[in-house]
């Protein structure tokens, strides 16, 4: 009887190196999407390259060096330049993508610069994208979460042309000099960022800035304009830009969101800490302090938006006190505001197990604001993690018995 051993072998990520005149893995983009693997990156170095690129892999990045220098020209063909198609996770950032023809053809990837179909969570950002019919085409993408983010969109019929794709996120894009701005049919997406990251640059925008604020009706210009730009009766951007939004390298931590605010000694705590990105994918590394002690860093590459990283604080060893929660991300080259690159929110007690209301005794409060929630589950209105001692997600004996058994412990 023969027996097999067979073991699945996990390839590591490669980043392949394109250059259309000096040494590198490959001299066209086509070449190197070919050989690509799951999780591979391929670094395009500056220069033209005339080729039209079929892109039909799953996670792959493709960077250019300088979005006015790394430039991949269709050559004026009835082809897409960039043709994305049925995939999904796949970034393309820092590129020129332009030249297909502006005459009418008879399918809709061959009058468009960029054409994704029937694919999902895929980033197009922060690209100049020029000369062809339509700018950027969404094509049969449902419940797509694909970004279209941080583009000038320029010298085309319809910068944007959407049928049946819903769910992108399209926003921070300036639409310059184009006949027409968006065509949407059968789709429903978001055009703008919350307040006051604001939506998209539309030039023929013929709105005022006097107001500010999340409704703009605060004294006080914004540079977001007071009245929505209107798409069509399902779409609309909220914060249109009065001026051109710029391309820049930039890093923000917005928000820190520990799982639990008191919590006994020797316990875990998660806690979540969002990032958000400029218009390029950044390196950067991330730490989060309790005062002024390090819980832990780890090194990030932001390709998207805005990202929800985790981390898992184990109290062990840390003396009893209250912790003032900090994040730091350290600056991207080029960023020119380093002020938001930390962000100081929330505060945790870290106690005696059983205190659940952070007074540093285990008293009778303690066993009623547990009991006051006994058989609440983590996602029922009023539940308090705090008093989930055991970490299962619902309140019961349990955690009663828990607290219970430090009764009456202080401290100091």
């Amino acid at each position: 009887m023969l027996t097999f051993n067979i073991k699945s072998v996990k390839t590591t990520p490669t980043t392949w190196i394109v250059d259309d005149d000096g040494p590198a893995d490959f001299h066209t983009i086509q070449e190197a999407v070919t050989a690509a693997n799951s999780g591979d990156t391929i670094y395009v170095y500056n220069g033209t390259y005339y080729e039209t690129i079929t892109i039909s892999k799953y996670n792959l990045t493709i960077i250019g060096e300088n979005p006015q220098n790394t430039i991949i020209d269709g050559g004026g063909g009835t082809r897409a330049t960039v043709w994305v198609l049925s995939c999904s996770k796949v970034t393309l950032t820092g590129f020129t993508i332009r030249n297909v023809t502006k005459e009418w053809q008879d399918y809709a990837y061959e009058n468009s610069v960029v054409f994704l179909q029937w694919s999902t969570q895929i980033n197009i950002m922060g690209n100049i994208i020029t000369e062809g019919r339509q700018g950027i085409t969404s094509w049969v993408c449902t419940n797509s979460k694909n970004s279209i983010i941080g583009n000038n969109i320029s010298n085309t019929l319809y910068p944007i042309y959407i049928h049946d794709s819903s769910l992108s996120n399209i926003f921070r894009n300036n639409f310059i000099n184009n006949t027409y701005q968006v065509w949407s049919d059968e789709s429903l997406n978001v055009w703008n960022d919350d307040y006051p990251f604001g939506g998209n640059y539309w030039s023929d925008y013929t709105g005022v800035d006097l107001y500010s604020g999340s409704y703009q009706n605060e004294s006080g210009s914004d540079g977001i304009g007071d009245t929505p730009y209107v798409i069509d009766g399902s779409n609309e951007d909220r914060y249109p830009l009065m001026n051109p939004y710029p391309c820049i390298h930039a890093i923000v931590v917005k928000n820190i969101s520990p799982q639990k605010t008191v919590l006994g000694e020797n316990s875990t705590v998660e806690i979540y800490v969002d990032v958000l990105n400029g218009h390029y994918i950044e390196t950067t590394n991330l730490t989060l302090y309790a005062n002024t002690t390090v819980i832990n860093t780890v090194e990030l590459q932001l390709t998207t938006r805005i990202f929800n990283i985790p981390f898992t604080w184990n109290t062990t060893g840390w003396i009893k006190g209250r912790y003032i929660l900090s994040a730091v991300a350290t600056p991207v080259p080029e960023e020119a505001n380093t002020t938001d690159n930390t962000c100081i929110d929330g505060l945790v007690t870290v106690t005696i197990l059983g205190d659940v209301d952070g007074d540093f005794d285990v008293d009778i409060y303690d066993v009623v604001k547990i009991a006051g929630i006994y058989g609440f589950v983590r996602d029922d209105l009023g539940f308090n993690s705090n008093c989930d001692l055991d970490d299962d997600g619902e309140i019961t004996i349990y955690d009663v018995v828990m607290c219970a058994s430090h009764y009456g412990e202080t401290y100091p």
